[in-house]
């Protein structure tokens, strides 16, 4: 396995610096590399835009208490996806963002959040309602997957508490 120091640079190498958050997780190789791989795999495979990706990891986050990434993708959201301060707060409480603006991330975030309430055990009820609003299977797996992609991060920032880096405040 590699070395703590080793799983640091690819980290540096994939995000130009290591975060706070991502140097604690460095601490085990294990974790490190299933989230790294996972991280690469969603890159590749992605069904869901840029933003939509960022949305999913902010309501993840909120609903598990992470406030490093919570504030890690609102800095991203609000500066690059013009979402107001308002629509993050809305969002963090269950609320939704603009419809006009960015109804193409609402199916997005009703679906995160009953996977996550449901804990991925969505009735026959559920799956129409989320093919009505055009969400592909595809994107239901992907969801479910992102999810718990990003609890891993999550739950180790709950355990290390990380500083919230610079560049995200």
């Amino acid at each position: 396995m590699p070395s703590g120091s080793d799983l640091e640079e690819k980290v540096k190498s994939m995000f130009g610096f290591v975060p706070n958050s991502l140097q604690e997780m460095c601490k085990d190789s294990f974790t490190t590399q299933v989230y790294l791989q996972g991280i690469n795999l969603k890159k590749e495979h992605t069904t869901l835009s840029f933003v939509q990706r960022h949305v999913l990891e902010f309501v993840t986050s909120s609903m598990n208490g992470d406030e490093y990434c919570v504030q890690m993708h609102a800095k991203f959201l609000k500066s690059k996806a013009g979402f107001t301060q308002d629509e993050l707060n809305d969002m963090k409480l269950g609320g939704l963002p603009n419809s006009t603006t960015h109804s193409d991330c609402i199916p997005i975030i009703k679906l995160v959040r009953t996977v996550v309430v449901k804990k991925g055990k969505l009735t026959q009820e559920d799956l129409t309602l989320f093919e009505q609003m055009k969400v592909t299977r595809d994107q239901m797996y992907e969801v479910i997957t992102s999810v718990h992609l990003k609890s891993i991060q999550n739950y180790v920032n709950n355990i290390a508490n990380p500083p919230i880096d610079d560049r995200f405040k």
